[in-house]
């Protein structure tokens, strides 16, 4: 996937428990899902190029600890989401993200087992999302017509899978 590519060569690589500095796990929409949530980024106004695409993904753990034992992935399980709302974030790099904000038992229940294990996290309680851009710069002004605009599509169902484990560097 060009998205395990581009990532991996920034900040993720494979997971190796004694050298990797923490567990970074994401799940990506199957090919129906992309095209929801390109089809809804266009209505916005922000359609997403091919690359865009191929790194839509859901994180499910970002820990700088190492879980006492590993959970079990499955690559193959399917992994169900609601669309709960859009918003925008100030993330942790003062970098603005306009998201897809989820309502997932599957997701945090993944989450849950991962953080049960010895993961930590400093972003507080997990809120699963999709980013529909990242860099996006200050609160937009017109979010309220954003989140008009999507309005009919709340309670939109997605699917994630392609469960993947990489280290953080």
């Amino acid at each position: 996937m060009i998205r395990r590519l581009e990532v991996e060569s920034k900040t993720y690589r494979k997971f190796d428990p004694v050298k990797s500095k923490g567990v970074y796990v994401s799940v990506t929409p199957n090919a129906n899902s992309i095209l929801l949530i390109s089809r809804y980024a266009s209505l916005i106004g922000m359609p997403l190029l091919l690359q865009e695409q191929h790194e839509l993904h859901c994180t499910v753990v970002y820990s700088r600890s190492i879980p006492k034992v590993t959970p079990r992935l499955d690559a193959q399980k399917v992994y169900r989401a609601r669309i709960v709302g859009v918003n925008w974030w100030l993330g942790h790099d003062k970098a603005g993200y306009l998201v897809l904000v989820l309502n997932s038992p599957d997701l945090s229940e993944l989450h849950r087992e991962w953080y049960d294990s010895g993961c930590t996290s400093s972003f507080g309680d997990y809120v699963p999302h999709v980013t529909l851009k990242k860099d996006f710069g200050p609160r937009p002004p017109n979010l309220g017509l954003i989140r008009d605009k999507l309005a009919k599509y709340i309670g939109t169902s997605l699917e994630f899978s392609s469960a993947a484990l990489e280290g953080l560097n």
